[in-house]
């Protein structure tokens, strides 16, 4: 399959089989969760793109774009409803590894995904505060105050 090769050359076929075409029964379909894997990685490898020819790597972002919000997600929800509770984290990760969908489209994939697979256990980012020098002035010493007082006695 010449899609399966070079699957930037065939954007546009990738999508469509993505998306579904119409005679499903007189073709070999891939497994779904393969198109949307390489839908995924071409989306994920336009930010690279974009490095050599930016015309393209828009291109492939807006085919991307289309090909996943096609029919209202339709195409995705009925995939998400039939994988594996075991797949939807490595999915997740995929999905935002993807920026150059913009906001909306990962928001919408990851809160479809979140409905069907809701994850187990969501670890809040680990937020580091700076180490601050408190004033001298605010900041009680002990040790001089002890001495003060017996120097005055």
């Amino acid at each position: 399959m010449a899609i399966a090769e070079s699957p930037l050359e065939s954007l546009d076929g990738l999508c469509w089989l993505w998306i579904g075409p119409v005679r499903q029964a007189e073709l070999q379909m891939p497994l779904a969760h393969e198109l949307l894997s390489e839908v995924l990685t071409l989306a994920h490898q336009a930010d690279t793109i974009a490095l050599t020819d930016a015309k393209l790597a828009k291109a492939v972002r807006l085919t991307v774009r289309s090909a996943l919000s096609a029919r209202g997600f339709g195409r995705f929800k009925e995939h998400v409803q039939t994988i594996q509770p075991v797949m939807a984290p490595m999915l997740r990760r995929q999905i935002r590894r993807c920026e150059g969908l913009g906001i909306t489209i990962p928001e919408r994939l990851l809160g479809i995904l979140d409905d069907a697979h809701p994850p187990v256990i969501e670890v809040a980012p680990r937020v580091r505060r700076g180490w601050r020098r408190k004033s001298s002035t605010s900041r009680r010493r002990p040790w001089r105050s002890r001495r003060k007082s017996r120097t005055t006695s």
